[in-house]
């Protein structure tokens, strides 16, 4: 027979459903109710065997559907971020959401993103790890660095907003950032990079950048994939990163 979880759950998303189909009798739950759900279009809801065979309900698409239905969207925090047509160094991440717990003032403004102690430390200058956001600004002004993102929007399942991990998003996103066309309007541009050298998860991703990278070998820009700046700091990485910002400024 049906177990109660089941009904829970078959309940549930007959309310759901009623929220768009008002007229719909809640009476009608029972085998004539599931056979409507079915008439609702939930996407393979109910095997129709089953409607004749009580205890094998399969309710697994049922379940997926609905899931599919409470996907939220949520946008790149910077999307109103102008990058200078004088820029000479574009810096490429993934996302930065904007969701109530995201406190970045910036792009790579998180605790524990060590961008803004590699790149001033490259140039001989002061940490700016911790600093305002004008004073980052006038340091990527003096030395032609922007930054830009795959991704602006993405639809995840509801209580994932805040998740930014790149294995998890990649599937999920709903707008990507055309970076090949930006490109194209920065004259003065002489190097690009990735903030992460690794893409087994990322198959999506993967596949953006290979277009970027083959579009920038094209055009003589110098494409290079680095290490993240999170998580931690260390020598060979700002070595690393030192070389890549003063490739061609020595």
């Amino acid at each position: 027979m049906i177990q109660l979880k089941d009904l829970l759950i078959i309940k549930m998303i007959y309310h759901f459903k009623k929220q768009q189909h008002p007229t719909h009798n809640i009476k009608q739950l029972g085998f004539s109710g599931l056979r409507a759900l079915g008439s609702l279009q939930l996407s393979a809801t109910v095997d129709t065997n089953a409607l004749r065979k009580p205890n094998r309900f399969i309710l697994s698409n049922v379940i997926v559907h609905l899931k599919k239905n409470d996907m939220i969207t949520v946008q790149h925090r910077f999307l109103d971020h102008q990058i200078s047509p004088k820029t000479e160094t574009l810096i490429i991440g993934t996302f930065n959401p904007e969701t109530a717990d995201n406190d970045a003032e910036f792009f790579y403004g998180r605790s524990r993103n060590y961008l803004w102690r590699l790149l001033p430390t490259a140039f001989g200058k002061t940490d700016l790890k911790g600093a305002s956001k004008q004073e980052k600004l006038d340091f990527i002004k003096e030395h032609r660095i922007d930054f830009t993102d795959l991704i602006e929007e993405i639809q995840v399942e509801e209580g994932q907003e805040a998740n930014y991990y790149d294995g998890y998003i990649d599937n999920k996103v709903t707008r990507w950032k055309n970076i090949i066309t930006l490109i194209d309007t920065l004259p003065n541009l002489k190097r690009v990079c990735f903030t992460r050298k690794t893409f087994s998860n990322i198959p999506n991703m993967k596949t953006k950048l290979s277009e970027i990278q083959k579009h920038c070998e094209n055009k003589g820009i110098a494409f290079q994939a680095l290490t993240t700046p999170a998580r931690f700091y260390r020598e060979d990485k700002q070595t690393e990163w030192t070389n890549f910002l003063l490739n061609g400024n020595r």
